[in-house]
């Protein structure tokens, strides 16, 4: 008998491998699983908190890692980046975090096999098996996980009570796209209709009200009020600004701008060198 033998074999199910696989984070490990799974072939979609790759690297970009590039870059993210013609690093040259972002995770995000499939701005709040709580394992394994995330920012469309969802807010986001969180204990004190909510602000708390049979979040995402799949959809990653939202936000940078041009300025001006001076005695 071998260590192969004894590990437990995973458990399939023709709703399993109809559904993708989730990563959660879009840096230089998530995008190497994602990366890992698209060469075989397997459908994947990748949840991203920030706006833009590695987002959560960019912080600390300053900083200058242990590790040489040839520990860094994943086998299977080599194979892609070289089919578009992507010249790896000095091997042996320890990159920044930011020079890990720029010569590797965006150009890796950017690449036509994964950058369908990268969610920006979806913050993962909650990982659980579809229907079941801590009291159950019947079919535990071949139940799929549900993935709960941030959407975006938005306006209280509906916080109220609705027949079967109970306690329920529905959200309204950019264009045609809207959200609804259904079966809550209670919706977050004082929010109403029109209110303005962001990524991560709390709307209300899990509960079983209306049609539930159990504590859980009835969570549906909605195109022109139709409720859809997800991560079955290509969403964008920032809505075009209307020209009177452009147009304040030029009015709103423009002193900063000025600041920034005198500072380049001040920066290119040589300084004169202080005059000898002889101290008396």
């Amino acid at each position: 008998m071998t260590l192969l033998d004894l590990t437990p074999r995973t458990a399939t199910a023709p709703r399993l491998d109809a559904l993708p696989v989730v990563v959660i984070g879009a840096g230089p490990i998530g995008l190497a699983a994602a990366a890992n799974l698209v060469e075989r072939g397997i459908d994947v979609v990748v949840l991203e908190a920030g706006e833009e790759p590695a987002a959560a690297v960019r912080r600390w970009g300053h900083i200058r890692l242990f590790s040489p590039w040839r520990h860094l870059v994943d086998p299977a993210s080599r194979r892609l980046l070289e089919a578009s013609g992507w010249t790896e690093p000095d091997a042996d040259a320890a990159p920044t975090g930011r020079e890990l972002v720029d010569a590797y995770v965006a150009p890796l995000a950017e690449l036509k096999p994964l950058r369908s499939r990268i969610r920006y701005g979806s913050r993962v709040l909650a990982v659980a098996r579809e229907g079941m709580d801590r009291t159950r394992s019947a079919g535990r394994e071949t139940t799929p996980f549900v993935v709960r995330y941030a959407t975006a920012d938005g306006v209280v469309e509906f916080a109220g009570r609705q027949n079967g969802y109970g306690n329920v807010v529905i959200l309204q986001h950019a264009g045609k796209y809207s959200t609804l969180y259904a079966h809550q204990s209670r919706i977050a004190p004082g929010l109403k209709k029109g209110d303005r909510v962001s990524q991560g602000q709390v709307i209300g708390y899990v509960g079983s009200t209306g049609w539930a049979t159990g504590p859980h979040l009835h969570y549906e995402f909605r195109i022109a009020g139709t409720p859809v799949d997800p991560l079955s959809v290509t969403l964008p990653v920032a809505r075009k600004l209307e020209p009177r939202e452009a147009k304040a936000f030029a009015q709103a940078v423009q002193p900063y701008k000025q600041q920034i041009q005198m500072l380049a300025q001040l920066h290119q001006t040589p300084l004169e060198e202080p005059a000898e001076t002889v101290a008396a005695r």
